[in-house]
C-alpha cells in the first residue's frame, strides 16, 4: 500500500550506512537529530556496511511511500560494492579498491568514482523532481583528486546545487580528529560526534536556504 496519502504526518527520509542506523550505542544519529530539529518523523532506510548503490536504491524504492518533507543522506565509502542476491537480500564487498588515480585514459579508480558520483547526482535530481528539500554529506569520504574531466564536471554540478555539506570532508574524518570514535564498535562516530555534526548540518541548511516543505 502506498502510504503517502495516509494521515497528516510529516516525514523525513534518512539514507545511509551504519552511521545512520538506529543503533542503541550511537543514536540519535546526525539525520535523526536534524529531523527532530524540524519536528519531522524520521524514517531511516540506512543499513550497516552498505555502499552507495544500496543507498541510491533505497531512495528509489521508498521515496513515494511517505509524505517526505525533507531528505537527509549520509553517503558511504565509494569502495563498497553492493549486490542484490537471488534471495532479494543485499550483500556488499569492500574488496573493490580505488587504485591510485593515474593520469591515464582509463583508470579503475576514476570509473569507481564516476559511478558513485552518478548515484549522488541521480539522487539529487530525483529529490528535486519530487520537490523534496534535501541535504547530503559524506559519512566516509574516499574521493581522491582526479584529473578525469567527466568526474570533475559531475563534482562541479553536485557542489553547485548547494545541498552537499563540506564535500571534501566527512563525518568520520571530523569524529576522528576530535577523538569521537567508538574504537570498540568499528570506529563509528559517537553520540557527541553526531550531535556536533547535526548542528553543522542545520547551520548549513539555514545558510543555503534549505527549508522543510509544507
Amino acid at each position: 500500500m502506498n502510504t503517502r496519502q495516509v494521515g497528516k504526518m510529516k516525514y523525513c527520509f534518512i539514507g545511509g550506512d551504519s552511521f545512520e542506523e538506529d543503533h542503541l550505542v550511537w543514536s540519535p544519529t546526525t539525520g535523526q537529530l536534524v529531523a527532530n530539529h524540524y519536528n519531522l518523523v524520521w524514517k531511516t532506510f540506512a543499513k550497516s556496511g552498505q555502499g552507495n548503490f544500496y543507498i541510491f536504491n533505497s531512495l528509489l524504492q521508498n521515496i513515494q511511500n511517505y509524505d517526505f518533507k525533507l531528505a537527509l543522506i549520509n553517503w558511504s565509502s565509494i569502495n563498497r560494492k553492493d549486490y542484490i542476491t537471488y534471495h532479494n537480500s543485499w550483500q556488499v564487498t569492500s574488496a573493490v579498491k580505488s587504485l591510485i588515480i593515474k593520469d591515464d585514459h582509463m583508470a579503475l579508480a576514476d570509473q569507481i568514482l564516476y559511478e558513485n558520483l552518478n548515484y549522488i547526482l541521480g539522487a539529487q535530481l530525483i529529490l528535486e523532481g519530487f520537490n523534496i528539500p534535501y541535504c547530503m554529506w559524506w559519512g566516509i569520504n574516499g574521493v581522491e583528486n582526479t584529473k578525469n574531466t567527466r568526474c570533475q564536471e559531475i563534482i562541479k554540478v553536485i557542489k553547485s546545487k548547494g545541498s552537499f555539506y563540506d564535500f571534501e570532508s566527512s563525518l568520520f574524518e571530523k569524529a576522528k580528529s576530535n577523538g569521537q570514535l567508538l574504537e570498540h564498535f568499528g570506529n563509528h562516530p559517537n553520540r557527541e560526534a553526531h550531535y556536533s555534526h547535526s548542528l553543522e548540518i542545520i547551520q548549513f541548511m539555514k545558510s543555503q536556504g534549505i527549508t522543510v516543505s509544507q
